[in-house]
């Protein structure tokens, strides 16, 4: 059994030694490469870099990389962030001016490249402009949804109230001091209030006005039609979204103090286009006379996004990234990870995993739900339980279709496994009904002893003779009562003319071979054949032919006994290994690290007709795993119909208890049977 280390559940929470999948801080780590940014940005209007590029492998640590550099450099640079990881979930969102756009695309069945790319130039405009406060980009045509706080609705009450107010005093002020019984005032006075009123009012028409003004300004007329007065905010965008917002990401620079944009993810799509767009969008904004300052983009890409001409083209700066883990190194690091949760793995598995894991976050999160899973189940076979938490990171899809029945890796464990037990059974059920009907013949023959059978065809031959007295063999007399015997039996039908006397002392011969009386006896079944059959059974055939029947119903549960992994292995079931899962199955499935009983590791276990512990005696019969003798046992009858008559064959089936009732209890007959109990 796999060896366990007691893991503290009631420890401190914050203690538990998970990892976070999100970019790591290590300034000491990645310290070459924070460096050799700092010199591309520092150096960017020198050596003019505008574009710079930290390619890596998938995994290798880019984006820890560049939050490294943003938490060391801070104070230096201003950073804008835009990622394009969010990018599927955003197409969701129809509630903004490309709504229709987003609509086309989640509807169709294919994604058409050039609609990919509106929908990624989208994300980014979006990403920039709802990064900043609409109070620092006031004149921008985007804008977002405010929240009005209680003390500024109170505020915009009270000042359309006093606006209200005032107008209303300025047209009525007459008819106000006569109601309010008010002295006229004098001259001087009321041309002073009528004055301030009228200023007032002013006032609040010039900020009307402004605000018309403003909103005029973010109109983009697309369609006038004068008859019916109608006017059409422009929505449907024919090109490029980049391109026909310029002036947006312009006024936007302009406005903010931002040099250094961060863009990763973009490579996800294979979509070059877009980084050529963005190369002439920093382009434009380096060389607009409204931005006083150099602004510099910095993409994390993939190592195998562009050729290696390619990527001197479109970079003035790049920095190769050198994977922190691949398949040479994971082992340890995964073995380290698992160590740190105070779990014992054995160290094959890990030697045989880690060619399938090449990324810190997968390797990661395996240990996450790893520890997860164990802290529900408390299983015992660790190894089982982490294989089953690989291939549930490793091909999740699969792993969800597997709790329902389905996939790939249900197809191998049920469906190939199936097939082979139906060919083995039908070819034992084949053997024993042969036996079995051998076994019939044998007992209902007819005559039952050999001498009878002899006088049935001797028999036939009198049939043949007339006034027939005794048969003529070798130039001797032999009577009916001495042909039985063998020799004599034996030398009558090797002739093919037979000679008799008849009458006492003549004799006469007459043509007919031995052939034609068995055809004439039985027409399907010889005289050896007949022969051979009393002769079983009166020997010790039919034992053997019981014995053989015996072993092959052994055989039939031995059968049904089989592992998946038995099967592999003994190439039984032959496993294709094309792709990397179905490798990773064939590996997992050999070793027994899969298993069929893969549902106990990926789903609750509820006491009911067994208790926990007799679940878990279950568990090590399966896994051929021993239990101590003299554990106990709670509900030994449920728990027996459990269990399957072939795994009454292994040794680990012993148990006091177990033993116990079986001899007390007059059931489990066919249980009872096996060779495990020489009691039965």
């Amino acid at each position: 059994m796999t060896e366990k280390i007691t893991v503290d559940k009631n420890k401190n929470v914050a203690n538990i030694p998970f990892h976070s999948l999100s970019p790591v801080i290590d300034s000491e780590k990645h310290k070459s490469y924070c460096d050799a940014l700092e010199w591309a940005l520092t150096n960017r209007k020198e050596k003019d870099i505008k574009n710079v590029a930290l390619t890596g492998t998938y995994g290798s640590g880019k984006s820890s990389i560049l939050k490294t550099f943003q938490e060391t450099r801070k104070n230096k640079f201003e950073f804008l962030n835009i990622s394009l990881a969010t990018f599927k979930e955003e197409k969701k969102n129809d509630d903004d001016k490309y709504a229709h756009l987003r609509s086309e695309v989640i509807n169709s069945d294919k994604l058409s490249k050039n609609d990919q790319l509106r929908l990624i130039e989208l994300s980014i405009l979006q990403q920039i402009f709802y990064h900043e406060e609409s109070d620092n980009i006031p004149d921008s045509r985007f804008k977002k949804v405010k929240s009005l706080k209680p003390q500024k609705v109170k505020e915009t009450t009270w000042l359309i109230f006093c606006v209200i107010f005032t107008v209303y005093i300025f047209f009525n002020f007459h008819s106000l001091r006569i109601l309010m019984n008010f002295p006229e005032p004098k001259a001087w006075f009321g041309n002073i209030l009528q004055g301030l009123l009228a200023i007032g009012v002013l006032i609040f028409c010039f900020l009307l006005l402004q605000r018309i003004i403003e909103f005029a300004q973010k109109l983009t007329i697309s369609k006038l039609n004068f008859q019916n007065i109608e006017i059409q905010v422009a929505e449907k965008v024919d090109k490029s979204i980049l391109n026909n917002h310029l002036d947006e990401i312009l006024y936007f620079f302009g406005e903010t103090k931002y040099n250094v944009v961060i863009i990763e993810d973009l490579d996800r799509f294979q979509q070059t286009e877009i980084f050529t767009k963005l190369r002439e969008i920093n382009l434009l904004i380096n060389n607009s006379k409204a931005i006083n300052r150099e602004v510099v983009f910095v993409y994390a890409v993939r190592d195998e996004m562009f050729t290696d001409d390619d990527r001197v083209k479109f970079f003035d700066f790049i920095i190769p990234v050198i994977p922190v883990i691949n398949f040479s190194n994971s082992n340890v690091q995964l073995a380290n990870a698992v160590k740190n949760l105070g779990y014992q793995i054995s160290s094959d598995l890990i030697n045989q995993i880690a060619y399938y894991i090449d990324d810190m976050r997968l390797l990661y999160n395996i240990v996450n739900e790893f520890h997860v899973y164990y802290q529900i189940h408390t299983s015992e076979f660790l190894d089982k339980l982490f294989a089953i938490i690989v291939y549930k990171n490793k091909h999740p899809k699969d792993f969800v279709l597997l709790a329902k029945g389905k996939g790939l890796l249900f197809q191998i464990l049920t469906k190939n496994k199936k097939e082979w037990l139906e060919s083995k059974l039908k070819e034992i059920d084949q053997k024993l009904l042969a036996y079995k009907n051998e076994i019939e013949k044998i007992i209902t023959i007819f005559p039952q002893t050999l001498d009878q059978l002899k006088s049935i065809y001797l028999l036939e031959y009198i049939n043949n003779f007339q006034d027939f007295s005794a048969f003529k063999i070798e130039n001797k007399k032999i009577p009916l009562s001495e042909m039985r015997k063998d020799d004599n039996f034996e030398k009558l039908i090797k002739l093919n003319n037979v000679e008799y006397y008849y009458q006492a002392n003549y004799t006469q011969s007459k043509k007919i071979s031995f052939q034609e009386i068995e055809d004439k006896v039985d027409d399907f079944e010889s005289y050896e054949q007949k022969k051979k059959l009393i002769q079983k059974k009166s020997s010790d055939e039919l034992e053997n032919l019981r014995g053989k029947i015996k072993e092959l119903e052994k055989d039939k549960i031995s059968v049904r006994g089989k592992k998946i992994k038995y099967l592999i292995n003994q190439k039984e079931i032959l496993l294709e290994s094309k792709s990397k899962q179905e490798q990773l199955i064939s590996m997992f499935l050999r070793e027994g690290y899969i298993a069929e009983d893969y549902l106990d590791y990926i789903s609750y276990f509820y006491p009911g007709s067994i208790s926990e512990k007799d679940f878990r005696f279950l568990s090590n019969v399966r896994n051929e795993d021993q239990t101590e003798f003299d554990y106990h046992l709670d509900n030994l009858s449920n728990l027996i119909n459990e269990i399957g008559v072939y795994e009454f064959q292994k040794s680990v089936i012993l148990n006091y208890d177990l033993v116990d009732h079986l001899i007390e209890n007059d059931d489990f007959t066919e249980k009872k049977k096996t060779d495990i109990y020489p009691y039965s």
